[in-house]
């Protein structure tokens, strides 16, 4: 539970017909689209890393990893096949929206007691990290999938 808090992980297996190489370029490509700076490139890992809180221009009008500031992605060899496993975190963004939420029970508090306060309080922190968390579980794998699956030949 609190790994969905943190962050996302996952894997998604590879066509045999893509080498390491050419999955690790169409990540690091996907990080660069998503305005996301490699950290580190080996020959079968990813890695990115940026601080929360810089200035974000992203090429993407609306990017899938916006919450993700640091995050692995390597290439496993499994029984069945070979895999891109992922590991993206968000400290900060969670910390950002629990920020939020002391404002709004600030708020609620002064507007009427501590009912109103723990109630503005816990819908701030649902609405804006829950909700960002639900369409993370369902786009970032499918950009991952995606990135990884183009212009195959």
């Amino acid at each position: 539970m609190l790994r969905l808090l943190d962050g996302l992980n996952g894997s998604i297996p590879i066509d045999k017909a893509l080498d390491n190489e050419t999955v690790l370029a169409r990540v690091e490509d996907l990080l660069r689209r998503e305005g996301r700076s490699v950290a580190d490139r080996g020959s079968d890992l990813v890695t990115f890393k940026d601080p929360f809180w810089r200035e974000y221009s992203a090429p993407a009008k609306w990017p899938v990893f916006a919450m993700y500031n640091e995050g692995r992605f390597q290439i496993e060899t499994t029984p069945e096949g070979r895999c891109l496993r992922y590991d993206v975190r968000r400290p900060g963004a969670f910390l950002f929206c629990l920020c939020a939420a002391c404002v709004f029970f600030v708020f609620g508090f002064a507007g009427g007691g501590l009912n109103r306060g723990v109630l503005y309080s816990v819908f701030a922190l649902s609405f804006l990290y829950g909700v960002n968390t639900c369409l993370a579980l369902v786009r970032a794998p499918a950009a991952i999938r995606k990135a990884i699956r183009s212009e195959v030949a």
